[in-house]
């Protein structure tokens, strides 16, 4: 497969972010087909998917600290600021939201109830911390807001009074690690209150992408780039072995700690090899991630209705679990891909377009706003 000629961007680093949205496709798949078949596929080796989660959220803190440098405390940026995030994470997610709850309300049997309670409908479209959301994965982005209004804090208010209170924050949520404090009512992804969300570890991990992005602002071209990739990269597989053996818990402060390192070594490394045009880049894996978010949105509905189409063919045909299980997660994959191609790259330039938005310069005034939709912008 030919290079992509003349990409300017931080290729590498999207590519990841594509196989971190593939890791959650393949844990839910692995799930639909333990549920609607009651088989395993590949050995449930994916169970530990869910851990894209903390790659994304260790790569959105890297984009917004590396894309807004230069808008931290100018607060009349703040505005084209709040623009290009709310352009970024509400359009394409309102769609795919408004195309699902019809069904909700049309076949009662899909769902468990709430989704067709009006005040779960609202605070899903709004992303309010809430315990049921209708795209049942977007509990994530409740996290990626709140961390946009605090990067729109240090940039819409002076920093003798934001930098304090956003570090006094810092310190309640590392006391709060530490059990000195108890501010949640639940665990991690049990509690999500506002105050669950505001103090959850998951933020650590955002701040961990800040400090990478600053640290490559400062020190482009470092010498530690393969080993920060190559080790992060062991250390991300070596932690997903220990989910599978139960050494890692889920959603757990080990398992913040374990994949929120190894995913800011990755980034690191990437970013710097990406900068020094290093490492090849290949079409259909960066054409994944510019498409994650869509992929992330959309590939559990298409994995639940693909399920459907395919049980009577798993109950006559006797086919191994496996092909079924690739049959759907491929069709998941399509799904997202054929979304970002159809609806959420036209519909985001049009109003990129039509708000005056412009991409923000990165390190060497190259477009990498323009490779980071939301999940990591």
């Amino acid at each position: 497969m030919p290079l992509v000629a003349g990409d300017t961007r931080l290729p590498t680093v999207q590519m990841l972010r594509g196989l971190a949205a593939c890791l959650v496709l393949l844990r839910h798949t692995t799930e639909v087909v333990l549920l609607k078949w009651q088989a395993v596929y590949v050995w449930a080796w994916f169970l530990p998917g869910w851990t894209g989660v903390d790659f994304f959220f260790v790569l959105s803190g890297f984009i917004i600290c590396y894309t807004h440098w230069r808008d931290f405390f100018r607060h009349g940026r703040l505005a084209a600021y709040l623009s290009k995030r709310l352009v970024r994470i509400y359009p394409i997610y309102w769609a795919v939201t408004l195309t699902v709850l019809p069904v909700y309300f049309a076949v009662r049997s899909f769902g468990t109830g709430f989704e067709t309670n009006l005040d779960v409908i609202a605070k899903s479209l709004l992303l309010i911390p809430q315990d049921h959301v209708i795209v049942g994965q977007a509990w994530t982005l409740s996290y990626e807001m709140l961390f946009y209004l605090a990067v729109a804090f240090l940039i819409g208010i002076r920093p003798a009074v934001s930098l304090p209170i956003f570090a006094v924050w810092v310190a309640v949520l590392l006391l709060e690690e530490t059990g000195v404090v108890h501010l949640r009512s639940g665990y991690l992804d049990s509690d999500h209150s506002v105050a669950g969300v505001f103090f959850n570890p998951f933020i650590l991990e955002f701040l961990i992408g800040c400090f990478i992005g600053i640290i490559v602002r400062l020190a482009a071209g470092s010498q530690l780039a393969w080993p920060a990739l190559i080790g992060g990269s062991v250390c991300f597989i070596l932690s997903w072995v220990g989910v599978l053996n139960s050494v890692i818990p889920m959603y757990s402060s080990a398992s913040v700690a374990a994949f929120g390192v190894s995913s800011a070594l990755m980034v690191f490394g990437a970013a710097h090899l990406d900068l020094g045009h290093r490492l090849p880049v290949w079409r259909l894996p960066l054409l994944i991630g510019n498409a994650s978010y869509s992929i992330y949105l959309v590939h559990f509905a298409a994995l639940s209705a693909g399920a459907i189409v395919l049980t009577p063919v798993m109950r006559y045909t006797h086919m191994p679990a496996f092909i079924l299980g690739s049959v759907l997660a491929i069709g998941g994959l399509v799904a997202g891909l054929g979304c970002y191609l159809f609806v959420e790259r036209p519909l985001t330039t049009t109003l990129r377009r039509r708000l005056g938005l412009r991409a923000s310069a990165s390190f060497r005034e190259q477009p990498v706003e323009a490779i980071v939709e939301p999940l990591s912008s």
